[in-house]
């Protein structure tokens, strides 16, 4: 091997051993030493208490968010459009995308920046937009970690169910709403 021969985006010396140098300047921008984008995730967000209590939903939905985040090529975040139809391609059940967001929200992994709205026909609508909360944004460089917040699992697993009865008295509400009460039926004479 020459010195211009690389393994996993890293130049290797002779014996194939890494040089510690990078084998182009495209692993060096955003890319890691394999050679494609990631998404940074540090040990204390995932040891935290608001990631021992995350669901399964709410953590495929907060994946999709980083997926977006790396499509824009790390420098959109706090303008990351996902739609409901990104959620459920990456096997949310649509019943469970509202609730799965709010716990994201009220754990402080993401934020929604824009609540977007749905169209019809001509009008398109937009979709939603988010920040996740570890990453800088454009217009400020620092990251809130918002997640750190959540001192316990206890105080983390609160704010989950509180979140998630929000989403389900809205949910009531607009049943209620929709279909008001039908008067009982009247019994027959006989």
């Amino acid at each position: 091997m020459s010195g211009s021969d690389h393994v996993y985006g890293r130049k290797v010396d002779k014996t194939g051993r890494s040089t510690g140098k990078f084998a182009s300047s495209k692993t060096r921008k955003g890319h890691g030493p394999i050679g494609e984008q990631f998404l940074w995730l540090g040990r204390g967000m995932l040891d935290s208490p608001a990631m021992k209590v995350v669901s399964g939903p709410a953590l495929k939905i907060l994946m999709r968010i980083g997926l977006e985040h790396l499509a824009h090529g790390g420098a959109g975040n706090g303008h990351l459009p996902v739609t409901y139809q990104n959620f459920r391609a990456e096997g949310v059940a649509k019943s469970t995308i509202a609730l799965a967001l709010a716990e994201l929200i009220a754990l402080g992994f993401i934020e929604r920046t824009d609540a977007g709205r749905m169209g019809w026909g001509e009008d398109k609508g937009r979709p939603s937009t988010y920040r996740l909360t570890w990453l800088g944004t454009a217009e400020r460089s620092k990251p809130t970690n918002e997640w750190q917040r959540h001192k316990s699992v206890e105080d983390a697993e609160k704010a989950v169910v509180e979140a998630r009865a929000a989403v389900q008295g809205k949910r009531k509400a607009k049943r209620d709403a929709v279909a008001p009460p039908q008067p009982a039926p009247k019994a027959l004479a006989g």
